[in-house]
């Protein structure tokens, strides 16, 4: 015959305890400064200083263009 839901329950191993994700912990060293510096400008990368930032990808084209 064919088992009874019952029985096919506890056949089932239950966990000991209930299974926990972890995610990554806090940002340390270069990459926790630069989150700090993100979040105390609104997490608007524009609001940095240039001098902030090891690349500047907002460039200013229009100023460089010498037509009257």
């Amino acid at each position: 015959g064919t088992p009874d839901a019952a029985a096919c329950e506890a056949a089932v191993p239950r966990p000991s305890r209930t299974p926990t994700r972890s995610g990554p912990g806090p940002l340390t060293g270069a990459a926790g400064d630069r989150e700090r510096l993100l979040a105390d400008h609104g997490f608007n990368p524009l609001r940095l200083e240039p001098g902030a930032v090891e690349i500047d990808l907002v460039t200013d084209s229009w100023a460089e263009i010498d037509a009257p």
